[in-house]
C-alpha cells in the first residue's frame, strides 16, 4: 500500500512528480549535458514508478548514479558537496548490504532504506 506524500493532491500520480522535475532540469538547468543525461536516465521512469515509494526510491537511485559518475570528473569536485553515494555506512548502516573497496555502497537492503529515519551524519572534512 502507497502512502500519499504530505502536501502532494491525491490526483497528482507518482509519475507526475518525475515529469515535474524532468520539465524543470530540461528548463532550467544550465549545463546542457546534464540536462541530457538526466532527461535519457529518466525515458523509462513512467513504466518503472507505480507508487510513491518507488518515486522516491527511482530519485534516490538516480541521485547516486549521478554522483558516482561525477565522481571522478573534475569540474565537479567541490568539497562541500562530495560526490558520494547516500546514505553511507555512518548514515545508514542496515541500508547497505554490499561495499566495494573504497567502501561505498554497492548493494542496497532498500526495505530499509527511510529516508525519514537515517541519521545526519556530516560527511565532508
Amino acid at each position: 500500500m502507497d502512502i500519499p506524500v504530505k502536501g502532494v493532491p491525491s490526483n497528482v500520480k507518482p509519475f507526475d512528480l518525475i515529469l515535474s522535475i524532468r520539465n524543470f532540469i530540461g528548463k532550467f538547468f544550465l549545463c546542457q549535458e546534464c540536462v541530457t543525461h538526466f532527461l535519457n536516465m529518466t525515458l523509462n521512469a513512467e513504466n518503472e514508478i507505480n507508487s510513491y515509494k518507488q518515486c522516491v526510491l527511482y530519485l534516490w537511485r538516480s541521485h547516486n548514479i549521478v554522483n558516482k559518475r561525477l565522481r571522478y570528473e573534475n569540474d565537479s569536485n567541490d568539497p562541500n558537496w562530495p560526490k558520494i553515494p547516500f546514505p553511507n555506512q555512518q548514515q545508514c548502516n542496515k541500508c547497505i548490504e554490499k561495499l566495494d573497496e573504497n567502501d561505498d555502497a554497492l548493494e542496497y537492503n532498500e526495505n530499509e532504506i527511510n529516508f525519514i529515519s537515517i541519521k545526519e551524519v556530516p560527511h565532508f572534512p
